[in-house]
Order: structure tokens, then C-alpha cells, then sequence
């Protein structure tokens, strides 16, 4: 360990010379070790502009060696500069004609490029002569033409005899996420990652990968485990924060999320959009005073965001702030005017200060925006019901059948007949609503409490109440 220590701070150092040196203009020649180890460095932090500065250094130094052109051939190619990739290798080639990985290179820019022929034929020709070491560049190249070819299940089968051959190569590792969700083999992924993993339980990216897998199968508790072991192996791994953050808010771990996206501040440090991010799981966990904080200082990283004027809304309004909170909703909705969910906030909080007027046109704008989605159609459906404006209501409702269909309309509209005295129709659609989504029948008290002494109700509630139980 002291080792590792010493060596990460010796590789700092040469980090910091080169970045001093590049500020100030005045750049100086390297080792050529410390050229490899800066240009390493640059690729695994994804600064390749960087990369590329270095590697134009060490050119100027050693222009006779292949190695440095072939580098920066493979910098470009993951800039997705083909050309000028291309003719570096032409470059490479007249330094070291017979060199295995400029011809592996050149595959690569064929197979990404769409020239799937010539690729599979420079390919064909090297796996004759190859070692092991090439064939696992020469598989990865094979997985680009596969892809473009669409052929996705030779993708991750090709993809796989890769990484049985290098568990940890990174590009393999990256791509065969992408192919298991081309080919949508999910369960095999679960299986092929088990087995990398037994192999290499440090194996960072099979467990994100595996992760993956066991999220797009439902699995979402597994899913957060293999994750959490993703940036816990590899704390820069800023992917596996995010993603873990993301599946635990999903299925309402907000207190799991929450100590993601900490991590991930304590790693990385703070921007606007993970301090966003940490307001809203402290929102959902009713800590408001500290959600508020948080949106604030993101408010002088991030003053345009429309996000966090929503949320500071959501702030204002469970501490019945009203008018404070209007105010952030309508700065929201300044900065972005096509989110339905900022105009039902806005409605809800002019019901509050008993503006119904203006509740009635923000509420019908968040159904224009959020027109598919049931839950602007209900809110406004029950706003109305709850008012006595029955004909408005059934008219809302009419409205939304055109677009959308939920079980919480259904009883928006049972609670109309009901108190129309149209009690057997009502009791007819209040049956489909209880098959459709029994749970949701606590809309029906939310709307008018009476309707829980109603005998035919209380009855229809227990029996399907026992049928859900079974």
C-alpha cells in the first residue's frame, strides 16, 4: 500500500509539472516513460485533449518511434477524427511496416466507419499471424463490424471470447454493456458477468455491467448492490455514483440515493445539478431545511436551471409559503415552459391562496403539456369535484378519454355519478376501477370523505380488497 502511495504521488507530481508547464507555455521535453505514464493518466480521467497534448510532446521528441503515432492514432479514433487517424498511421506504418497493431488500428476505422468488407478482410489476414495480445484487439475491431452489420448477438458473443481472454479490458467491458442492450440478453449478461466476477471479484466494470443486467430484469435491489461495489472497487468511477443513485430514487430509497450522490460530492466536489439532485432526495425525506440549502448554493452555481427553481417551489410550499413559492414556479416555468408538472405545482399553490381562477387555467395547461399523462386530468378533474363544479369536472374528464385512460379517472368519475345521485352507474365504474387498480381507491375519500360510509362502497371495498389479498 505505501508503494501504491508512493508511486500515485510521484505520478501527481509529474501531472502538475506538465499542467504548470502547459499554462505557462514554456513545455519541456520527458522521459519517454513519463510520457506513457501522463498520456495513461489523460486517457483515464476521458481528457484526451490532453492526451493529445502530450502526445504531440513526445512526438517532437521521438519522431522516428511508431508507438507515439500509433497512440495518438488511437486518441483520434476515440474522437471519432477518422481521417486524421487514418493518416497518422499511414506515418506509423513507413517507421514499422510489419507492426501488428497498425494494421488492428486501421480495421478498427474501416469497421467504425461503416467498410465492413475491407475491415473483416484486414481482420481475416491478421488472425492467422496474431498473439493473444493482438487477437483481443483483433475480436474488439470484430465487435464494431457486427455492430454496424446490426448483427448483435455475434456483437456480445464476440464480445465475450474478449473478455474471457482480458476480464478487464475496459473498451471490451464498455461495449458489451452497449451490445446487451442491443441484443437485449440480459440474463445471459448476469450469467457471463458471475463468471468474470469469480474470477475477479476487484473487477469494477463487470459488476456495473452486472448491475445493469439485473436492473433491466426488475431486479433493482440486486442491481443497487452490484453498483454500489462498481465505484466502491473504483472511487473515480463517477458512472457508478450516478447510476446507483439513479435506481435507488427509482424504487424510493431516497436515503440510498441520497448517500450516492454524497459520495459522489465527496469525491468529485460540488456542481449545480448534484446539489439539485441531493435537494430533491432530502425533499422526499421531509428534510426541507436542508433541501432548501442545498438548492441555494446551486443557485449560485446554476442560476438558469429551471430544475432548481422547482424545487425551491416544492420547498416554499411544504412550509405554506405560498405566494414565495408561486414566485419560484413561475421562475421556473420562465426558463422552461413545457413541463406540466411546474404547471400543476403552480395550480395547486394558487388553490391554496384560494385563486381559483387561476388555479382552473394553470391546471388546464398542465393537462395541454402532460396531455397522455392521467395525473394532470385527475388533479384537475378532482379540484373541480372537490368545488362542487360537477358539469366542469365530467367535462375534464370527457376531454381526457380522448387522450389518456387510468384507473384514478375512472374514480374521479364514480365520485361525479355519486354525487349526481347516479349511484348505480357509479357503482358499475367504481367495479372496473377496483379490477384495474384497487390501490388507488383512496382517491375516492380524498375527493369527498363521505363516500367511506356509503355501505355498497365499504362492501365493493372489502370484496375486492380480499380478492387483491389472495
Amino acid at each position: 500500500m505505501e508503494h501504491k502511495t508512493k508511486k500515485d504521488r510521484k505520478l501527481l507530481s509529474l501531472v502538475s509539472e506538465f499542467e504548470n508547464d502547459l499554462e505557462k507555455g514554456s513545455l519541456k521535453y520527458f522521459e519517454e516513460k513519463s510520457y506513457n505514464q501522463l498520456i495513461d493518466y489523460y486517457e483515464a480521467e476521458n481528457d484526451l485533449e490532453k492526451a493529445l497534448d502530450v502526445t504531440d510532446l513526445a512526438l517532437d521528441q521521438y519522431s522516428y518511434r511508431s508507438e507515439f503515432f500509433i497512440i495518438k492514432s488511437r486518441i483520434l479514433i476515440r474522437m471519432g477524427d477518422f481521417k486524421n487517424a487514418h493518416e497518422l498511421l499511414d506515418k506509423a506504418e513507413i517507421v514499422a511496416p510489419f507492426e501488428n497493431e497498425i494494421k488492428i488500428l486501421r480495421a478498427k476505422i474501416l469497421a467504425m466507419s461503416g467498410e465492413t468488407t475491407e475491415a473483416t478482410q484486414i481482420l481475416s489476414e491478421l488472425k492467422n499471424l496474431s498473439v493473444n495480445t493482438d487477437f483481443v484487439e483483433i475480436l474488439l475491431c470484430e465487435s464494431y463490424v457486427f455492430e454496424f452489420l446490426k448483427e448483435y448477438d455475434l456483437m456480445f458473443n464476440t464480445l465475450k471470447k474478449l473478455l474471457q481472454l482480458d476480464s478487464t479490458n475496459t473498451e471490451g467491458l464498455e461495449r458489451m454493456l452497449l451490445s446487451v442492450e442491443l441484443c437485449r440478453s440480459y440474463s445471459e449478461s448476469i450469467i457471463f458477468h458471475k463468471e468474470l466476477l469469480d474470477e475477479n471479484p476487484y473487477n469494477y466494470l463487470a459488476w456495473y455491467n452486472l448491475g445493469h443486467a439485473y436492473g433491466s430484469t426488475g431486479e433493482y435491489e440486486e442491481a443497487i448492490i452490484c453498483l454500489e461495489y462498481s465505484f466502491l472497487i473504483n472511487k473515480n468511477f463517477e458512472s457508478g455514483y450516478l447510476d446507483c443513485a439513479d435506481y435507488a430514487f427509482q424504487i424510493k430509497q431516497y436515503g440510498k440515493a441520497l448517500d450516492c450522490y454524497q459520495e459522489l460530492v465527496k469525491q468529485f466536489g460540488e456542481d449545480g445539478e448534484n446539489l439539485i439532485q441531493i435537494a430533491e432526495c432530502q425533499l422526499y425525506l421531509n428534510n426541507t431545511k436542508d433541501a432548501k440549502y442545498n438548492l441555494y448554493k446551486a443557485l449560485k452555481l446554476d442560476p438558469y436551471n429551471e430544475e432548481l427553481y422547482f424545487h425551491l417551489a416544492k420547498c416554499y410550499a411544504n412550509e405554506k409559503s405560498w405566494y414565495t413559492a408561486i414566485n419560484a414556479y413561475h421562475k421556473a416555468i420562465s426558463i422552461e415552459d413545457r413541463r406540466e408538472e411546474f404547471f400543476l405545482g403552480l395550480a395547486k399553490a394558487y388553490v391554496e391562496i384560494e385563486n381559483f381562477e387561476k388555479s382552473i387555467f394553470y391546471f388546464h395547461k398542465a393537462t395541454l403539456n402532460g396531455v397522455e399523462e392521467s395525473i394532470y386530468w385527475r388533479e384537475y378533474a378532482m379540484f373541480l369535484i372537490k368545488n362542487h363544479k360537477l358539469e366542469a369536472a365530467t367535462e375534464v374528464l370527457d376531454n381526457a378519454e380522448e387522450f389518456t385512460f387510468g384507473a384514478d379517472l375512472l374514480y374521479c368519475r364514480a365520485s361525479v355519478l355519486l354525487l349526481l345521485d347516479q349511484k348505480e352507474e357509479a357503482y358499475t365504474i367504481l367495479e372496473e376501477a377496483f379490477i384495474e387498480d384497487f390501490a388507488s381507491h383512496e382517491i375516492l375519500f380524498a375527493i369527498h370523505p363521505e363516500f367511506q360510509v356509503d355501505k355498497v362502497i365499504s362492501g365493493m371495498i372489502k370484496y375486492f380488497g380480499e380478492d387483491t389479498e389472495e
